[in-house]
């Protein structure tokens, strides 16, 4: 699957989202997104099933983080979601000292370091965040407007704990 070709409809599909210093939040067919573009050309996007399969309009069922995009020679196409065509990948973002793991979501660990990420987004240890994928330093993207989508997204376990 190309995930490129979707981030690509996704942008389309959520310009009248909200937008936060350059981090977009979007809402279309039951899929949440939280994303950016940086000036190497990847984007970030952490997505969450909010009706689209599984979860409703108050409950993710599940979340998915993607890193795609760059310059020629330097492209990516990386995803935690498990597919039939492919293995996820380990994503691991690192804001100064922290670091995150962020895996398949099917375990509670993976949904953990998931949950942590966002929760440090408030008062991050750094003003970017480095990608890694599977252990190569891809890509940075600045955190700037990261923390008022986090501290403004429900309870619904899409960026915080669901309640329920």
């Amino acid at each position: 699957m190309k995930i490129s070709g979707f981030l690509i409809i996704t942008g389309l599909l959520f310009s009248a989202g909200v937008e936060a210093a350059g981090w977009s939040v979007g809402e279309e067919g039951g899929w949440r997104e939280i994303f950016t573009t940086n000036n190497e050309g990847y984007t970030i996007n952490f997505t969450c099933d909010m009706g689209a399969k599984e979860g409703t309009e108050d409950h993710a069922a599940g979340r998915v983080l993607f890193v795609s995009g760059g310059r020629e020679g330097k492209k990516m196409d990386a995803s935690t979601k498990w597919s039939m065509e492919s293995i996820p990948n380990v994503i691991t973002l690192k804001m100064g000292d922290n670091s995150y793991n962020i895996e398949n979501q099917a375990t509670a660990p993976a949904r953990r370091e998931w949950y942590r990420f966002w929760n440090d987004t408030v008062k991050p240890a750094s003003k970017t965040v480095d990608v890694y994928v599977d252990g190569r330093n891809v890509t940075s993207f600045n955190l700037s407007g990261i923390a008022d989508i986090y501290k403004t997204a429900p309870q619904d376990g899409c960026l915080k704990k669901d309640t329920n």
